[in-house]
């Protein structure tokens, strides 16, 4: 598996998107330009230590495991394989088991599972895939509860609030009027309930990639090449920017994109072999946001940072064991998986006090 972390990442894509809108949106709402940010306070990394309670080999402890997402239920943490969706216990990281999808077109089926994308609340599981842009949902035992069809979106990030409702970041293009979208379940259908955050003219659409965190009716974001972080409330027919802040230890962008490049009907878009790049993975706990870096090639730079989530102050950093890819966090412990030279890690750590 070719790591993100390992040196600079080039990449040229080509973003062929569209939208069909079963039913009536609310209206996107305008916001500030979307790289619009405002500074930290603080300049200098407060370092805390973190004390691991446990850790698995990944290939090794338990072989099907790999760096490929990491999502948490209440007593099982969830990781991907590229045939497989591995559970264990957050107890003691042993195996509870692997969820298998049919391979196929038909109902509860995937036709390539090594590309899903896929989300945990409460009981239910959604695989989200781009092939036949549909979702589908199993409860955390394996058994098929159902699919809907994802009303033509080809989602670059998405989250599920509870079963019947995901946020879906969509890749903006030309003429498209938003970047995020509250996609609501209707039987085998979807409908758009509300779009939000219309993109800035001019911005290279490289500029949108980032991840997404949920919690109670509040939408994070955390940008991979723009160094910042956003919150957005959303409630009743409306979603409101709280705040959009620059990461501890941020960087000037503007070198980060190649010039987009038309290639008959499409445009290229590249990132610059001097690109950086701020947050690889985001996770919330409804108290701080938790923003894995990427190390830019820097040895050492091996750090989870924590924000506040009522203003985005930046409160504290964590030096973990390797590089960190992806984070997920509940009330008592932080999970990471991280790489550290040929070997992965995936971690669980006591979370510490931040009051």
């Amino acid at each position: 598996m070719l790591s993100l972390l390992r040196g600079k990442v080039r990449i040229q894509s080509l973003l062929v998107l569209w939208l069909m809108v079963s039913c009536s949106e609310t209206q996107v709402r305008d916001y500030s330009d979307f790289t619009e940010k405002r500074a930290q306070a603080e300049t200098e990394r407060t370092v805390r230590e973190l004390v691991a309670v446990d850790s698995l080999l990944v290939g090794e402890d338990i072989p099907e495991l790999s760096l490929s997402y990491l999502e948490l239920s209440e007593s099982f943490i969830f990781s991907k394989s590229d045939e497989k969706l591995v559970k264990l216990h957050k107890g003691d990281l042993g195996r509870a088991g692997a969820i298998t999808l049919p391979e196929g077109r038909g109902p509860g089926e995937v036709p390539n599972f090594r590309l899903i994308r896929f989300g945990v609340a409460g009981e239910s599981l959604a695989f989200y895939d781009r092939n036949t842009q549909k979702t589908v949902v199993y409860d955390l035992q394996g058994n098929f509860q159902g699919e809907f069809l994802n009303g033509g979106y080809q989602p670059s990030g998405v989250v599920m609030a509870d079963p019947e409702t995901y946020y879906f970041q969509i890749m903006p293009t030309p003429g498209r009027e938003a970047i995020f979208y509250e996609v609501r379940r209707q039987g085998n259908e979807s409908m758009v309930s509300r779009r939000f955050q219309a993109p800035t003219e001019g911005d290279n659409l490289l500029a949108y990639g980032g991840s997404l965190a949920y919690r109670d009716g509040t939408l994070y974001f955390a940008g991979r090449p723009e160094p910042l972080l956003r919150r957005y409330d959303i409630t009743g027919d409306s979603a409101r920017l709280t705040w959009s802040r620059e990461v501890i230890d941020g960087y000037d962008s503007a070198n980060n994109y190649e010039t987009p490049e038309e290639r008959g009907d499409f445009v290229a878009f590249g990132y610059s072999d001097q690109a950086q790049y701020a947050t690889v993975d985001l996770a919330t706990d409804g108290r701080f946001l938790y923003s894995a870096r990427h190390p830019n090639d820097r040895e050492g730079y091996k750090y989870l940072d924590v924000y506040a989530v009522e203003d985005g102050d930046y409160l504290a950093s964590f030096l973990l064991r390797g590089y960190p890819q992806h984070v997920a966090v509940d009330g008592q412990h932080i999970y990471t998986l991280e790489e550290e030279g040929e070997r992965s890690f995936l971690m669980k750590y006591e979370k510490p006090d931040l009051e």
